[in-house]
C-alpha cells in the first residue's frame, strides 16, 4: 500500500475530494444566536448504506470490518436490513429495499484505533482504496465498499 499523504498544518493540499474544509476564526461564531432546529438534533444514531447484494455488503462488513450484526429483519419482498451497534452507541445499517434501485448515499468516517489494520482488513475482505491521508489532526484512508459506497476508516491524533 502507497503511503499515506502528508498535509500542511491547515489540512489542505488542494485536493478536496472527499471533504469540504470549513476554517472560522476561533469566537467568530460566538455572538451567533442558535436556530430554533438546531435544539432538535442532539447526535448522530445511525448511517445506513444501500446494498446492491445484501450477502455480500453482510459479508464485507462483518469480515472485512468485523461488525457484529444487533438485529436483522429479512423480508418477504427482497427488502432487508442489518444492523450493527457501534462501541460510541451509534448503530450503522445495511439494507436492501426491495425492488428500488440502488444508489449511493453518502459516506460514513469509522473510528479505528489502528488505520493500517483496519485498511489491510478491508482490502484483503474486497474494498478499493481510494485515498490515503495523513493530517496534523487524523489519519483517514478513504475506501469503496463490495457495493459502491464510500467509506472513511478515520483516527483522531
Amino acid at each position: 500500500m502507497a503511503a499515506p499523504r502528508r498535509h500542511g498544518s491547515d489540512g489542505f493540499d488542494g485536493n478536496a475530494a472527499h471533504f469540504l474544509c470549513i476554517i472560522v476564526q476561533m469566537g467568530a461564531l460566538d455572538n451567533m444566536a442558535p436556530t430554533e432546529a438546531a435544539t432538535f438534533v442532539t447526535g448522530m444514531d445511525a448511517v445506513y448504506y444501500i446494498a446492491k447484494d445484501f450477502d455480500r455488503a453482510r459479508k464485507f462488513y462483518e469480515t472485512g470490518l468485523g461488525l457484529k450484526p444487533t438485529m436483522e429483519m429479512i423480508g418477504e419482498g427482497g427488502g432487508s436490513f442489518v444492523e450493527y451497534d457501534l462501541a460510541d452507541g451509534t448503530t450503522f445499517g445495511i439494507a436492501k429495499l426491495g425492488d428500488s434501485p440502488w444508489h449511493m448515499n453518502g459516506s460514513i468516517e469509522f473510528t479505528v484505533p489502528d488505520v493500517d489494520a483496519a485498511l489491510k482488513s478491508a482490502v484483503a475482505a474486497g474494498a478499493t482504496l481510494n485515498d490515503d491521508i495523513d493530517m496534523p489532526s487524523c489519519r483517514m484512508a478513504w475506501l469503496t465498499d463490495t457495493e459502491g459506497n464510500s467509506f472513511c476508516l478515520h483516527r483522531r491524533k
